[in-house]
């Protein structure tokens, strides 16, 4: 099967498959993304059935926003719309057929839903008032500012 080059409107169809398929997060010009494309095009003429796919994150920044693409070349093992394994950076032929294979070796760690990501979630200060003085400070006993 050769490499599908995927926009934001197929690669929904291509990654709800029921089998792994890889998927490719690149951006043309990068030393290493060119690399990985040696490394996907081993993966087929190894496993010519499995399905691989190619996205240009310059063209479909929405879909590299959506799967917190940072850096290029990321490559993820997906299945039924789920990541299952995640590589940034360069990575060989054998460790992307295990991470096919075993189904889920290296999951993302997902966000905790209590751990604060903005300034406003973080809890106010035990006292609004802002020191004026870097000496200054409220009394120990009764907590008046002198």
């Amino acid at each position: 099967m050769p490499i599908s080059h995927l926009d934001a409107d197929s690669f929904g169809a291509f990654v709800a498959s029921d089998t792994p398929v890889l998927v490719d997060f690149y951006t043309d010009g990068c030393p290493h993304c060119m690399a990985m494309s040696h490394v996907l095009e081993e993966v087929t003429a190894v496993r010519p059935a499995l399905p691989v796919g190619k996205i240009n994150v310059a063209e479909e920044t929405d879909l590299a926003n959506a799967y917190v693409v940072r850096i290029t070349p990321t490559v993820m093992v997906m299945q039924n719309g789920d990541i299952a394994a995640r590589f940034t950076g360069e990575t060989d032929v054998p460790a992307l057929l295990d991470a096919v294979d075993s189904g889920y070796p290296n999951p993302p760690e997902p966000y905790p839903e209590s751990t604060p990501t903005l300034l406003h979630d973080y809890p106010p200060p035990a006292s609004p008032r802002m020191y004026s003085d870097p000496f200054s400070a409220p009394d120990p006993l009764t907590g008046q500012f002198f």
